[in-house]
């Protein structure tokens, strides 16, 4: 039970949720960014296809994304196939 002399509980902040990876130490995030990108080779033709198509978007090759833009577009079209194939749309 509750005492109510306590503050209610705050929502989190969704604008200023802190990204787990940035926590981790050098060697952790290495390891993370290697399994991240490692995954894509494991991934379905789909989505390596549509993800390709979305690094096409960039404007940029492949060899010229940095580990974060490639982290962040995974992770951004992982979100986007999923809601889309994986019937949460």
């Amino acid at each position: 039970m509750r005492n109510h002399t306590q503050e209610p509980t705050k929502k989190p902040d969704v604008n200023n949720v802190v990204d787990p990876f940035t926590l981790l130490t050098p060697e952790e995030q290495f390891i993370e960014a290697c399994q991240i990108i490692g995954g894509i080779a494991e991934s379905n033709c789909h989505y390596t296809a549509g993800l390709t198509f979305r690094i096409n978007e960039t404007g940029k090759s492949f060899d010229q994304l940095t580990l974060s833009e490639l982290i962040r577009l995974k992770k951004e079209y992982s979100n986007y196939y999923n809601r889309v194939f994986g019937g949460k749309a």
